[in-house]
């Protein structure tokens, strides 16, 4: 079966299974790296959000034999279980003051979401770019963001200005940063699939001792890449470190922090960088195959 056949198959298979009342659609979304996934969602009458299922990776568990009917009834058992939600309030798409506390940013590679930048605000980084989200809904467990376009700009009439600014404020507080030690990152993982973490091994072929690697990321480890912007993060790590050090871009969602030693060569960190990208970190979650270095007396970041 074709892909955008499976595609029309789930769908009209959750059609029947919801019910006529119940809206069930399609949606291609570019999303990080330039990637295009297909999500689907169902909407019960009389509400107005819905968290989106992507059949990209459904589609491959087709190809490895999961049967159709298997699959419909994981997304309807995902749908079914799924708790109520209250009604989004649209005014957050129309008055700023509504949206203010809830607007957040995030990192991404520049080059690789030319197509992508086009269409939102952003502020260039490096090699990276700052973009912006609206936390629609959240809990301990998940949440609902959405993507801050030009569309909603030119509806809440404000500046980019003052959007990048009320974002610097509400991250940290929306999204506190963690900085811990690789080891300890290791560990609190370990009863959660350790191995989805994108973090590479502290001891490099030939090293006799690990190197002294901590994980920077924010408390829900979604987006935590960010945290290297937040104000002191970076001064307060460099007196901890005592002086300059390296930052490894792991994936969007976090970075490694790596005090400088004279053994230690840029080289070598980012061939390490690039290789765990190529062979461990999902193309979605990728940031950058560079490593940064933050200079202590200048408080500058750089890249090597």
């Amino acid at each position: 079966m074709q892909y955008n056949q499976f595609l029309s198959n789930i769908r009209s298979n959750i059609q029947a299974r919801m019910g006529p009342d119940v809206s069930v659609s399609l949606r291609r979304t570019l999303k990080n790296n330039n990637h295009y996934l297909d999500g689907l969602t169902v909407l019960p009458p009389g509400e107005n959000i819905s968290p989106t299922v992507y059949l990209n990776f459904y589609y491959q568990d087709f190809l490895e034999g999961m049967p159709l009917d298997d699959i419909v009834e994981t997304i309807c058992g995902f749908y079914e279980q799924f708790p109520r939600r209250q009604l989004v309030n649209p005014e957050l798409f129309q008055d700023f003051e509504k949206a203010r506390p809830r607007i957040a940013y995030r990192l991404c590679h520049f080059a690789s979401n030319r197509q992508l930048l086009k269409e939102i605000p952003h502020v260039p980084k490096l090699d990276l770019a700052i973009v912006f989200f609206l936390v629609i809904d959240g809990g301990p467990d998940e949440e609902m963001t959405v993507t801050i376009t030009r569309e909603h700009m030119k509806a809440w009439n404000i500046s980019d200005q003052l959007l990048y600014e009320t974002a610097v404020r509400n991250t940290p507080l929306l999204y506190p940063c963690r900085c811990v030690a690789l080891e300890q990152m290791i560990s609190d993982l370990l009863p959660q699939k350790a191995a989805d973490s994108h973090i590479p091994s502290s001891r490099p072929a030939g090293q006799s001792s690990p190197l002294p690697m901590y994980v920077l990321t924010n408390q829900r480890r979604l987006n935590g890449a960010a945290c290297i912007l937040y104000d002191q993060v970076l001064q307060d790590f460099s007196r901890r470190a005592g002086g300059d050090f390296f930052i490894l871009p792991s994936s969007i969602h976090e970075t490694i922090l790596l005090p400088c030693q004279e053994h230690i060569k840029t080289e070598t960190l980012t061939s390490m960088v690039k290789e765990i990208n190529d062979t461990e970190v999902s193309p979605l979650d990728r940031l950058s195959d560079h490593v940064y270095r933050y200079n202590a007396r200048t408080e500058q970041l750089s890249i090597c």
